[in-house]
């Protein structure tokens, strides 16, 4: 269930959901909308699959390599210093293709 918490804004911005990426490799390039920035004592995670990864740096701009050609389920939360959420986003889903070079059949 997507809430703000002390955010006024928390969002996954791109991919979109229901989103489906034809490109030459496996890597998801994931932006959030939070504001304001992360406050103090608060971590950002995102997870992909249902798997959490902890985002070291706060970043809103991410890049997720050898992620699979397949379909996804992502979702951001933020958590307090107790690790309790605190705030999170839509799940939504989205599908990887591989694109195929020019004169290649699939």
């Amino acid at each position: 269930m997507p809430s703000r918490g002390p955010y006024r804004a928390f969002d996954i911005l791109a991919p979109t959901a229901g989103a489906v990426l034809i490109q030459p490799i496996d890597t998801l390039d994931i932006h959030l909308q939070l504001d304001p920035p992360l406050l103090e004592g608060h971590r950002l995670d995102l997870i992909l699959d249902g798997l959490a990864v902890a985002v070291e740096s706060g970043s809103t701009q991410l890049q997720m390599q050898g992620v699979g050609f397949q379909a996804h389920r992502v979702q951001a939360r933020v958590r307090d210093a107790r690790g309790t959420v605190v705030a999170a986003t839509r799940s939504h889903g989205l599908e990887l293709r591989r694109s195929t070079p020019p004169g290649v059949l699939p």
